[in-house]
């Protein structure tokens, strides 16, 4: 074979693998997009019968110590998506559900130093919470005290992105259940109604099984005990 013929062998074997490797990222991009639009279309319906059912589900969150936000209503539920454009084609990348827990009442909590403050401060920022906060100060020096009013609203955020390079789902889940963020992560395969359906259940405040559901939580508590069990966790 002379050098020529070597070459366009090479060039050829090469423009192969690109088809072929197109073909299969492709062929990913359509299975996703499938995968979320019909979870997209699940939790569009399932925030419009929320929003006609108005389902009473209290919601109560630790802030530190014995202060507690009590029976807050779960209200403002709304669905957003994100698109990416590959090849002049748009695929559903993400889907981002929202809803308030709030009522009228609010807390107080006072800090006895600078230090407190501040550490409190940070902590009510972190998880998005509203409070008014009222220093005293030593001589107009440093925080000798800090009065603060924490309002009731907490805003939870669920938020599926496809991962196409893994093959996987992940889920960010942000106030739920407690202050905090928290992931699990799916296989495609695993993305489907049944989870769908844990998912609105803690949603809603019902047993679930989403903790334990999908190969990579099943390995994570195989090694890990986990923390003790919730009243929400299903049997």
């Amino acid at each position: 074979m002379g050098l020529l013929d070597e070459l366009k062998q090479q060039a050829e074997s090469l423009l192969v693998t690109h088809r072929t490797s197109e073909v299969s990222q492709n062929e990913k991009l359509q299975a996703s997009h499938a995968r979320m639009k019909a979870a997209l279309q699940y939790w569009v319906d399932f925030f419009k019968a929320l929003t006609i059912v108005k389902p009473v589900t209290p919601r109560s969150y630790y802030i530190e110590g014995s202060a507690q936000l009590e029976n807050l209503v779960q209200c403002d539920y709304d669905v957003n998506s994100r698109r990416i454009t590959v090849l002049h084609q748009d695929y559903i990348d993400s889907i981002e559900l929202r809803f308030r827990c709030a009522s009228d009442a609010s807390i107080t909590v006072e800090k006895e130093s600078e230090v407190l403050v501040k550490r409190l401060r940070e902590h009510l920022w972190q998880h998005g919470l509203k409070f008014d906060l009222r220093e005293i100060r030593k001589e107009g020096a440093y925080i000798e005290r800090g009065i603060f009013t924490i309002h009731g609203d907490v805003t939870v955020r669920l938020t599926m992105t496809a991962d196409l390079a893994n093959s996987q789902i992940n889920l960010t889940v942000r106030n739920l259940e407690r202050l905090g963020e928290y992931s699990y992560v799916y296989d495609d395969d695993e993305f489907g109604a049944e989870l769908l359906e844990e998912i609105g259940k803690a949603i809603l405040g019902k047993p679930h099984k989403l903790r334990m559901m999908g190969r990579r939580q099943a390995e994570a508590l195989a090694e890990w005990p986990g923390p003790e069990r919730r009243a929400t966790d299903a049997p």
